[in-house]
């Protein structure tokens, strides 16, 4: 089995978001499409990997959907990933 996965955006995405604030999900903008039980799926999953990988791509567009937020959550959810 593989020891590392490598996130895409969504993904950070998610894991950024449902570990911030849970009800986030399904309801904030960015968000929408996503559910709960998404976030505990991915961190589940994610759990089976000694290692996860982002590019610098990914963590730009993450960073740029975080900027886009309205609510002043943005600095708790790019310190959730230092």
């Amino acid at each position: 089995m593989p020891t590392r996965v490598l996130h895409g955006a969504d993904i950070l995405v998610i894991l950024t978001y449902g570990a911030v604030d849970r009800s986030s999900l399904g309801s904030r903008r960015r968000v929408r499409e996503y559910m709960p039980k998404d976030f505990d799926l991915v961190t589940d999953l994610v759990g089976r990997f000694k290692q996860a990988i982002v590019t610098p791509n990914v963590v730009t567009e993450c960073s740029d959907l975080f900027h886009d937020a309205d609510d002043g959550r943005e600095k708790a959810w790019l310190k959730a990933f230092p």
